[in-house]
Formats: structure tokens, C-alpha cells, sequence
């Protein structure tokens, strides 16, 4: 107990001698867009922790492949819109004006929420109009699934650069694993995993003490 105590003491001491600042990005990654928002903190040794919710946006499927998660996550409720993320970074160096900040991140979210698979369907032949010519004709349905847990880890590359002392927009692109389980008992052998990436903008504000 006493050693939980003395960690708990030391974090602490860290998180006062950390710069806060907050943040809003948007996002694309394996599940989709998103939208996030959220706290970090700025540590004197070259690290940043940051976490906070986010918002899942339906996309709409803009390929034809056969995947089955990528760009699928759409969200059944206002429940299945949430989700929640965290980054760790490390600034390996800075720049002698300090006004572009590169770093390296390890950042990992998570989705909980319904997929939707559009399928096609044979409908019959037709005759093509004007000809004698047959065609075959098609038609689409939508179905729902899940809803599905989603851990997107991604390893990634990014810059901070500073407006001013306060403001700072933030980049970052990287690769990684998403991984998927199925937490709807009613259908089964949706658990699975595949290679992702994501890319991520946003904008950031820091507390600076006068």
C-alpha cells in the first residue's frame, strides 16, 4: 500500500509541473471519421500524455472492395457515437527557434458501435432498352450488425507548430493494428483483426502561466 501511495504522490508532483492544454482534432482511421477532444499535459522531460471522447461520424461506404470493417462503423444511437482515446508522444529533438515541434506517438482509441454492410443481390435479367441485348439486374440492401468493440493501435510521426505561445496546430500520420470483438450475442464470428492507419489534424490550446 505504501508503494501505491508513493506513486500515486509522485504522478501527482509530475502533473503540477506539467503544462496543460487541450485539444480538437479530426480524424480518419480503420473505423472511419471521427472527431476528438480532449486534455494534455506537457512533461519538462520531452513527454506529452494527452486522452479524451471521440465522436464517431458515419463516412458512408466509398469502396468496392470486400471489406468487412474498414469505413463501416455507423452508429446505431447516441451511445454507439462515443468513444475514447489516448496518446502518449515524445519529442526526440526541437528545433533551434522551437516553432515546429516533431514527434513520436503511440496512440491507441476505441469504438463501440454498429457496423453497416451494404450487399447486392441478383434481381433477374432485363432487356437493355432499344436492343434485344439481356442484362442482369441487381439491387442493394442495407443490414446492421453488431454493435462491434473496436482498439485501433497506431505507432506515428507528427508535428506540433506553434501559432503563438498558446496556439498550436497538431499533425500526425502512422500504421498499426485495429482489432475487433463482437459484443453482440446474436451473431457470431464477426471477432477479428487487420493492418490500419490513420491521419490526424487538429488544434490546440496551451494554459500558459504570466
Amino acid at each position: 500500500m505504501q508503494y501505491l501511495v508513493f506513486v500515486v504522490c509522485i504522478a501527482i508532483s509530475q502533473l503540477l509541473h506539467a503544462q496543460v492544454g487541450i485539444d480538437a482534432s479530426f480524424n480518419k482511421s480503420q473505423t472511419g471519421w471521427s472527431y476528438r477532444g480532449g486534455v494534455s499535459y506537457q512533461f519538462p522531460n520531452r513527454f506529452t500524455l494527452g486522452g479524451g471522447v471521440k465522436v464517431i461520424q458515419w463516412m458512408g461506404i466509398i469502396d468496392t472492395r470486400g471489406h468487412f470493417y474498414k469505413n463501416r462503423f455507423r452508429p446505431n444511437n447516441a451511445t454507439e457515437r462515443l468513444g475514447a482515446y489516448l496518446s502518449i508522444d515524445y519529442v526526440p529533438f526541437r528545433f533551434p527557434k522551437g516553432n515546429i515541434e516533431p514527434y513520436l506517438s503511440y496512440d491507441v482509441s476505441m469504438s463501440h458501435s454498429s457496423i453497416y454492410q451494404k450487399s447486392y443481390y441478383w434481381a433477374g435479367q432485363g432487356i437493355k432498352e432499344g436492343t434485344t441485348d439481356t442484362l442482369d439486374l441487381y439491387y442493394t440492401k442495407g443490414t446492421w450488425l453488431g454493435p462491434i468493440l473496436a482498439v485501433e493501435q497506431h505507432f506515428c510521426v507528427g508535428f506540433r507548430g506553434n501559432i503563438n505561445k498558446r496556439w498550436y496546430i497538431n499533425q500526425k500520420i502512422g500504421g498499426g493494428i485495429a482489432s475487433y470483438k463482437n459484443t453482440d450475442k446474436n451473431v457470431f464470428g464477426l471477432d477479428g483483426g487487420e493492418l490500419a492507419w490513420m491521419f490526424s489534424l487538429g488544434l490546440g490550446y496551451r494554459f500558459v502561466k504570466e
